[in-house]
């Protein structure tokens, strides 16, 4: 029955992939991730309807196609052109240029009355298609509001405009971590270890407000003029958009999902360290950590397969294996990986023969693995060159 499903689902690739050694738990999770992502990518291709302004693909941005293991990641605007279907404002919000688009909906530069400039997520109809909906929407993003702003992108409003729920957060100018990567190469160490400092910083702040990203990525995370931000957080709660009607579990984007969103495990906080490893291998190599060709082959590749870590800063290297764990609970927590990065500031973070190198199961883990009383401050630079690693981008 699985295999005919799979065969049905993706063809004979995903088949092949899930004879070669996969549990049965883990080829019945691939399929409902594979199931899922397939109905997204068919929705996403559907044509816009007249009434909904925005929704059509942004002409001369890029974006995957559903075989793309990058298939969801938002492509920005260039030009940052309004399209004649766009909208003139999004509830009190005048709409000034579209900054990108992407699985979720539209992104705009915009502001209401004199107020500064902010970015506003004018997102799809069907993510949130029915009373019970909304009100999971304004709740989960009331949750992600009380997030510390350390190293994030602050969320100030959420609303809907006709039948578009919409979200506003903090305007951070400067490319996406996964742009700049492509277009300017791997970041060098030092630069690499300000941007895991940081970024890690902001998943402790997140988690410390009682919320989990669980679409963490390269492209949520902006390099902006006073550091990386990150972005997007809580909104997949918030939409339950990218639950499967077979799992009921929650999925991200592939080649960054934690073996247990694939699996239908519990998916928490753990998943996000999954995440951030393997956006930091990216940031320090310009590869996937966990390579395919096409969705099924990447989904394959995170439950099987362990990536190399050799090109990785060796201050980087022991902390990214133990996030990359295959199991949630054997991850170090978001404020342990700060303290860890801390700690490795000139020294290697090499796990001691008499430690357990996973503090979770340390019968009493190091001072430098006890998590901080609060999240700690970011480790901003004054240089933005120097706090990203690259030269100041330019505002989209």
């Amino acid at each position: 029955m699985v295999e005919h499903a799979l065969t049905a689902i993706t063809g004979s690739a995903l088949l092949r992939q899930a004879k070669a050694g996969i549990p049965p738990p883990h080829q019945r999770g691939l399929l409902h991730a594979a199931a899922h992502l397939r109905r997204r990518g068919a929705g996403r291709q559907a044509p816009a309807r007249r009434a909904d302004p925005g929704a059509r693909p942004a002409a001369g941005t890029r974006r995957g196609s559903r075989d793309d293991p990058d298939h969801g990641e938002d492509a920005l605007n260039t030009d940052g052109n309004l399209f004649p279907d766009d909208p003139a404002t999004v509830g009190p919000y005048r709409i000034e240029r579209r900054l990108g688009s992407g699985g979720q909906g539209v992104v705009y530069a915009g502001r209401a009355h004199d107020g500064p400039l902010v970015a506003i997520k004018l997102l799809h109809p069907h993510l949130v298609a029915d009373g019970l909906a909304r009100e999971r929407f304004l709740r989960e993003v009331e949750t992600a509001k009380r997030v510390a702003p350390f190293c994030t992108a602050q969320l100030l409003d959420s609303g809907f405009a006709w039948t578009r729920p919409y979200i506003v957060s903090e305007h951070v100018p400067g490319p996406s971590l996964q742009s700049s990567v492509r277009d300017d190469g791997p970041r060098g160490a030092a630069a690499l270890h300000r941007l895991a400092i940081n970024t890690a910083t902001a998943l402790a702040a997140i988690h410390a407000a009682g919320v989990v990203h669980r679409d963490f990525k390269p492209a949520n995370v902006l390099l902006g003029p006073d550091g990386p931000v990150v972005i997007d957080f809580g909104i997949a709660k918030a939409l339950d958009q990218s639950q499967s009607v077979i799992s009921s579990q929650p999925f991200g984007s592939p080649a960054y999902m934690a073996p247990e969103q694939i699996s239908n495990g519990d998916v928490g906080a753990p998943a996000d360290l999954f995440a951030w490893a393997a956006t930091m291998y990216y940031a320090a190599t310009g590869r996937r950590a966990f390579p395919g060709e096409g969705i099924p082959a990447t989904l394959h590749a995170v439950l099987s397969s362990e990536p190399d870590l050799t090109p990785v800063d060796e201050r980087l290297r022991w902390l990214l294996r133990d996030c990359l764990s295959k199991d949630p609970a054997r991850r170090p927590t978001s404020a342990q990986v700060v303290e860890r990065l801390r700690a490795s500031t000139g020294v290697t973070d090499r796990p001691s023969p008499t430690t357990s190198p996973h503090p979770r199961h340390a019968t009493g883990p190091p001072p430098r693995h006890r998590p901080p009383a609060a999240p700690p401050a970011p480790h901003h630079a004054t240089d933005p060159r120097r706090s990203t690693g690259h030269d100041p981008p330019a505002a989209r």
